[in-house]
């Protein structure tokens, strides 16, 4: 009885918090509540945000009346969930509206409506005809030509909120949707990962977000006879390990923040350190990882299979030492078409190579997309590259980036053009936020993060194999989103070169890393 006691007083304080101050988005703490009241005018865009719409028209925020109704069994929660759902339904179906029938936000409120009717039906409270208007309208929508894409993650949520909905229609009709919904689903399933189970849409988080999806669908009992969505769940979540920082935060590629990653329940019965993955050279992704909170990486990124959630960020990378990012991503900042959120998706704001009076594109990438490959260069020192070739104007330019790392020493970048022309190009590291300047003078810039310290100086190499200082290192400051809607301003690096450039990142008074390549420049060039 305590217990329930709890519940209620915690359902009933979010209804108060909801009520007076009003709808919040989920992981925006950037936007202002909203008041909402019925009636209410569904169509409104107050901050001129795609997520705030999207999320307006889920309609999963009002669940807290169900769950209120349920504890209490006080008519007025169900009531007061019924005005909104209705009062949603008259003006979506009478007004145009830009994101009332958006797919994902549409799959989402379908499956709320499911639990609505039948968590309901027994109180014979319901209004039977005015919800099954409303399924009606849901069912024809989500069944209609093309609406469902089967080439991106949100069609996985119109299925199951169709497949939901089909628990509360006619047996011939629900026949029907269950044929549909296990043609379609089988066809997504296969097109979202890849033949090594990866997820395909260039971010680790859409990876564990899919994941968790299709772990909550097979749960609801409702897809015992889709043989194949297990199976997938096991392939993925074998993979799901490798996408995520020592500390549990997810890989920082694509539309991914420093987020922790809520799939991992826990770091210590992961793999033992160091880790590599070769399921990802495949894929697209290298990880080197040293597990635990202190612990070291390098990940890098070379994948290309559409433009979803996929940024300019082919052979970027992200590294950290000893527990400290040092060189990061700029991350998804969030979905609109603000100048911020134009930049971190462009190769002008990754760890890339790009030209100095042109950035080049995903469009500009010449299909297929090079894979990545790593060897043990010595018994400490991993060496992993890679390549992509640039379109260009009717040219077409290799970019070929070799690393050499050797945790808690240094981390060598090796960057060459084939077929550079005169073309001149800059190489861009972009640091962590910690990051503070202790000197940049000859060439030499001195950073310390959170106690952490590290040197970088760039060389350029000469026919004969020998170094050639570059003067033209540049620091300026550009976004880096660490949490969803935000952005730090953060030191960036930029190095100028022609043919090639070799940039050296040595952690304290560790093994020189220029002595490393002049040692061995025989072997790697």
């Amino acid at each position: 009885m305590k217990d329930k006691a709890s519940r209620i007083d915690f359902v009933l304080k979010k209804i108060e918090v909801f009520e007076s101050e009003g709808f919040r988005c989920i992981g925006r703490d950037d936007l202002e509540p909203y008041k909402i009241e019925t009636p209410f005018n569904w169509s409104l865009d107050p901050f001129v945000d795609n997520n705030w719409k999207f999320q307006l028209h889920t309609l999963r925020y009002l669940m807290i009346y169900l769950d209120a109704f349920l504890l209490t069994e006080e008519r007025g929660y169900a009531d007061k969930l019924l005005d909104y759902l209705e009062d949603w339904y008259s003006c979506s179906e009478n007004n145009g509206n830009d994101f009332a029938w958006h797919d994902m936000a549409t799959g989402i409120r379908a499956e709320k409506i499911y639990l609505i009717f039948t968590k309901l039906r027994p109180y014979k409270i319901h209004r039977p005809e005015k919800l099954k208007k409303i399924i009606k309208a849901h069912v024809e929508r989500m069944m209609s030509e093309g609406y469902v894409n089967l080439r991106h993650n949100h069609g996985l949520y119109v299925i199951h909120g169709l497949r939901c909905l089909a628990e509360v229609v006619g047996p011939k009709k629900k026949l029907q949707i269950k044929s549909f919904c296990g043609d379609k689903f089988a066809c997504l399933i296969k097109d979202q990962f890849d033949e090594n189970f990866v997820h395909k849409e260039h971010s680790p988080h859409y990876h564990h977000l899919v994941l968790d999806t299709l772990k909550r669908y097979e749960k609801t009992g409702l897809y015992s006879d889709y043989e194949f969505l297990s199976a997938t769940i096991k392939e993925a979540e074998a993979n799901s390990s490798f996408l995520y920082l020592p500390d549990g935060r997810e890989l920082p590629f694509g539309d991914t923040d420093f987020k922790e990653c809520k799939g991992i329940s826990s770091l210590s019965s992961l793999e033992s350190s160091p880790c590599y993955s070769d399921i990802f050279l495949k894929s697209g992704y290298f990880v080197c990882r040293e597990e635990g909170e202190g612990g070291s990486y390098l990940s890098v990124i070379n994948n290309f299979n559409s433009n979803i959630h996929k940024h300019a960020d082919n052979l970027s990378f992200v590294w950290g030492e000893c527990g400290q990012d040092i060189v990061v991503d700029p991350g998804k900042y969030k979905y609109c078409n603000d100048d911020i959120r134009k930049y971190v998706t462009t190769s002008m704001a990754h760890n890339v190579v790009n030209f100095k009076d042109f950035q080049w594109g995903v469009s500009n990438l010449e299909k297929p997309v090079g894979k990545i490959h790593y060897r043990f260069f010595d018994e400490e020192t991993i060496e992993a590259d890679s390549e992509v070739a640039i379109k260009l104007n009717g040219s077409v330019y290799i970019f070929q980036r070799t690393f050499f790392y050797r945790q808690k020493a240094f981390l060598v970048v090796v960057d060459r053009i084939l077929n550079s022309g005169d073309e001149t190009y800059i190489a861009r590291f972009n640091l962590d936020k910690s990051a503070e300047l202790i000197k940049n003078k000859d060439g030499v810039i001195k950073l310390e993060f959170n106690g952490v310290r590290v040197s970088f100086q760039a060389k350029t190499l000469s026919h004969n194999l020998d170094f050639e200082d570059l003067s033209s290192n540049s620091l300026e400051l550009l976004p880096v989103s660490y949490a969803y809607g935000e952005f730090d301003r953060t030191l960036s690096i930029t190095s100028e070169f022609k043919n090639n450039i070799i940039s050296f990142f040595q952690i304290g008074c560790s093994e020189s890393a220029v002595d490393f390549v002049q040692e061995n420049k025989h072997k790697i060039f």
